[in-house]
């Protein structure tokens, strides 16, 4: 009886052993196409320097990377006024239509509050009342379980008391339960597309 427990045990330890090499391999190569996506998307966001190309790159890469239903990107060009630079899945952002002015004015009064906005079905009633009213009009256009409006600010933003240049809202209208990894993803799209959108709305600014 005692052998034939022992090879048991050796076999089921073998078949663990198997598992785990087979699973670490799976992660690492997860971790592994991770790093060339956001290679990738690092590459491409840095190619050009108009601010509309830039944030196209940013919304559709950036969407695929976070695997989000709907990511928008907005550039602050002036002292106060965003602009909707692009949308994912969309080749052109029709700047007239009730859902972007609603889009751009949320993405407004967030830069104006300088904090991230995260809405997960139920609104925070500390809102500032300018975000609150913005969030309201905007979900009468979109009903996203989770939405996340991020401003982009690049180190070489040193002013604080101005809002940031750019500005990310990440929609997902069947996110899952544990949202973290949406969110370490959309913190990774923001981090490199911080110095993109700047050198683009920067650049925008030099005459001629």
């Amino acid at each position: 009886l005692y052998p034939t427990f022992l090879n048991y045990a050796f076999q089921m330890a073998g078949y663990a052993s198997q598992y785990h090499s087979y699973s670490n391999a799976r992660v690492a190569a997860g971790i592994e196409k991770t790093y060339a996506q956001v290679e990738s998307f690092a590459r491409q966001i840095h190619s050009s320097l108009n601010p509309t190309e830039v944030a196209y790159h940013v919304a559709n890469e950036g969407w695929k990377l976070i695997e989000c239903d709907r990511l928008c990107v907005g550039i602050r060009h002036a002292r106060r006024r965003v602009t909707v630079e692009a949308v994912s899945g969309a080749d052109v952002v029709e700047k007239a239509s009730t859902h972007v002015r609603r889009l751009r004015l949320l993405m407004q009064s967030v830069l104006q509050w300088g904090e991230t906005l995260t809405f997960k079905g139920e609104k925070d009633p500390g809102l500032p009342p300018d975000v609150s009213a913005a969030l309201d009009d905007y979900l009468h256009e979109s009903q996203p379980k989770l939405l996340i409006v991020q401003p982009v600010r690049d180190e070489r933003e040193k002013d604080q008391k101005k809002p940031a240049r750019g500005v990310l809202v990440m929609e997902s209208f069947n996110p899952p339960e544990q949202i973290e990894t949406l969110v370490q993803r959309l913190e990774i799209v923001t981090k490199h597309a911080a110095p993109a959108l700047y050198n683009a709305a920067e650049m925008k600014r030099v005459p001629l």
